[in-house]
């Protein structure tokens, strides 16, 4: 009975996740304001997925929905498990919206002109906090079955190594004598300069991991005490 609840409250979470996410992407590709207006870190069509943010939380609302049908063919004995393939999925997932989360509080909320909190306004309020939180929370507490080892840990920064060479060749090919465009380093990571691009990069990526392996050890730890 404890299992089959905890399986029931993991399904309505993902299902959740995913319909937040559907209608903060169509919120944002459409211009739909339900709150202040504001035009922080988000674009109209198809151009919201320039960011990062848009990205991760999408890649999470699919992987929600695919974990939620799985889920409830578990519930409904047609599987005995969720594959493990799928796990890890959800995992990078998570790791990816706690970075946005993350990178927004500490970051771009702090050093936006529009105020702090206009960064979590409309889609952005899903986007930046909610969906962050509610992926974090269903992953960590109602989808901890499958405990993978330490070097599986590393798929959480895949999202992000890969966002990173796509931001690295548009601000590449839009390179004017050694100085990055305008417009082309959205997120400001490389205000002091193109050439720091060494330091920051590796760095997100390692903040990242460190996200990674954080996730990983609160959901270990959380399924011991569960057992």
């Amino acid at each position: 009975m404890k299992e089959q609840k905890k399986l029931i409250w993991g399904i309505v979470l993902n299902l959740l996740i995913f319909v937040l996410v559907t209608f903060s992407t169509v919120s944002m590709m459409t211009g739909f304001n339900f709150m202040s207006k504001t035009f922080a870190f988000s674009a109209t069509s198809w151009k919201a997925f320039i960011y990062f943010t848009v990205d991760s939380n999408v890649y999470a609302g699919i992987i929600s929905l695919i974990f939620a049908i799985f889920q409830l063919m578990v519930l409904n004995k047609k599987i005995e498990s969720v594959p493990k393939a799928v796990y890890l999925l959800k995992f990078s997932a998570s790791v990816s919206l706690t970075l946005t989360m993350m990178t927004t509080v500490f970051f771009l909320a702090p050093t936006s002109s529009s105020g702090f909190f206009a960064l979590f306004m409309n889609s952005n309020f899903f986007y930046h906090f909610f969906v962050p939180v509610l992926c974090f929370i269903s992953y960590v507490w109602f989808e901890n079955d499958c405990q993978f080892t330490l070097p599986f840990t590393f798929t959480g920064i895949i999202p992000m190594g890969l966002y990173s060479i796509f931001y690295i060749s548009t601000i590449l090919i839009h390179l004017e004598n050694g100085v990055i465009a305008k417009g082309t380093d959205w997120y400001g990571f490389l205000f002091m300069g193109f050439n720091t691009i060494y330091i920051v990069i590796p760095l997100i990526l390692g903040i990242t991991y460190l996200f990674a392996f954080g996730t990983w050890a609160i959901s270990k730890k959380v399924a011991s005490k569960q057992k």
